[in-house]
C-alpha cells in the first residue's frame, strides 16, 4: 500500500497525539508527551522529522517486483471493492467457478467443517461475493462507529478516512520543509510532477 507521504505525516501526528495504543508500543508515551507540549504546526514539523526512516524506506523500495502487488491508498479509498478484487485476483484466491447452488454449498460446508472441528484447513479459493462481503464488513463507516469518510474525529484512530488531508494541515513552512527533505519522493511516487506544489 503506497500512501501520500504528506498524509502519512498528518495521520501519524494525530494518531501519536491522541489515538494510537501505547500498551505494546510504550515508547510512544514519551513522544506523545512531547507532542502535547507543542502547537499543531510544531508537532507536524516534529512528525516530518520522525518519519525520516519510513520515508527513506519508501524512496528506496523497489517498486518493480512482480511478486508484490502495489496500489495507492487513494485508489483503495476511492473504489475499495474494485481495489480488493484486483488484490484477490493477484493472490489467486477468487473462485472463478460459476456461482451456483452446488459450489456455494461446497464452500459453506467447508467453512462449517473447519469451525465445528476447529480444523485449521486453508480454503484455497473463495467466491468473490464472500470476499467482497468481508471488505464490506470492514468499511470505514463500520470501523469508525458510523461516521462517513471525511467526517473527522481527532480522538479516533479512524480519524477521517480521506486522502489529501495534508492540504488542511500543512502551512507554507511545512510545505517548504517537506520539499527540501522529501520532494523527490513525491515525484518518484507520482504524487507531484515537480516541487512546485
Amino acid at each position: 500500500m503506497i500512501r501520500d507521504p504528506r498524509d502519512i505525516v498528518v495521520s501519524a501526528y494525530f494518531s501519536h497525539l491522541k489515538s494510537h495504543p501505547t500498551d505494546v508500543w510504550t515508547e510512544l508515551n514519551e513522544h506523545r508527551l512531547e507532542l502535547e507540549k507543542l502547537s499543531k504546526e510544531e508537532g507536524l514539523m516534529l512528525e516530518i522529522d520522525c518519519r525520516k526512516e519510513d520515508l527513506e524506506n519508501m524512496y528506496n523500495w523497489n517498486y518493480n517486483m512482480d511478486n508484490i502487488y502495489e496500489l495507492k491508498m487513494e485508489d483503495m479509498i476511492n473504489n475499495p471493492y474494485q481495489a480488493f478484487l484486483n488484490i484477490f485476483d493477484f493472490l489467486e484466491i477468487i473462485d472463478r467457478n460459476d456461482i451456483n447452488v452446488i459450489n456455494r454449498c461446497k464452500y459453506f460446508i467447508n467453512v462449517i467443517v473447519r469451525r465445528v472441528f476447529l480444523l485449521n484447513l486453508a480454503i484455497d479459493k473463495m467466491p468473490a461475493e464472500r470476499l467482497l462481503g468481508i471488505v464490506h464488513q470492514h468499511r470505514f463507516e463500520k470501523s469508525s462507529g458510523g461516521r462517513r469518510q471525511g467526517e473527522e474525529n481527532k480522538s479516533s484512530h479512524y480519524r477521517k478516512g480521506k486522502p489529501g488531508d495534508w492540504k488542511n494541515h500543512f502551512n507554507e513552512e511545512h510545505k517548504k520543509y517537506f520539499k527540501e527533505k522529501y520532494g523527490d519522493l513525491l515525484i518518484k511516487l507520482n504524487y507531484e510532477f515537480d516541487n512546485d506544489w
